[in-house]
């Protein structure tokens, strides 16, 4: 069997479709600082969701946001957030 050559950068597109997406972990919705493990309130969902990650796709300038609700990973829209929730900080 013949060995394959080096893939080309419309190939490598096809195997990895995230070449080139930009990842932010801090980031701000509604006027609110956002850290990965912020909780959220989405539009259309029952629970709070805690944040991970902004993903933006240059190619289509699709871009989301990564969370984690009950043990699943899920994807939203940035316009779906409905509320930031804030930690309460203890007074020392």
């Amino acid at each position: 069997m013949a060995r394959r050559g080096r893939l080309t950068d419309h190939e490598l597109h096809h195997v990895n479709p995230s070449i080139g997406w930009v990842i932010e972990t801090d980031i701000q919705i509604n006027g609110r600082h956002v850290t990965p493990g912020t909780q959220l309130t989405i539009n259309g969902e029952s629970q709070r969701v805690e944040f991970v990650r902004k993903v933006t796709n240059p190619r289509n300038d699709a871009v989301w946001i990564d969370a984690r609700q009950s043990g699943r990973h899920r994807s939203f829209y940035i316009e779906d957030v409905k509320r930031v929730h804030s930690k309460k900080k203890v007074m020392r």
